[in-house]
């Protein structure tokens, strides 16, 4: 049997670390929520709202998002578009597994 996490809970820890702007805990949140075998469209908008809120550039996101085999939607193309526009996340990634 597959976990599944309760979608409010995790939609909770992704809010409170986008509040904060804090790219780095929500790869890592994301990463955890991965190696569990839990990765949905939704849990990527969450991080790239995170990116948002940062006003970074995030770099391999949609190319995770394919190698989890995670659908774009048009949320998640919006929040690619505006967080294009800033600069690059000097940190490296932990999202590469």
């Amino acid at each position: 049997m597959k976990w599944q996490p309760d979608p409010r809970i995790v939609r909770g820890v992704f809010d409170k670390i986008a509040k904060l702007g804090n790219v780095e805990d929500a790869e890592q949140f994301l990463v955890m929520l991965r190696d569990a075998g839990y990765v949905t469209t939704e849990i990527y908008n969450s991080l790239l709202r995170t990116y948002l809120k940062a006003r970074k550039m995030p770099l391999i996101v949609e190319e995770c998002m394919r190698s989890d085999d995670v659908e774009l939607d048009e949320e998640t193309r919006q929040l690619l578009r505006e967080t294009s526009k800033f600069c690059v996340a000097t940190s490296v990634s932990t999202l590469i597994s």
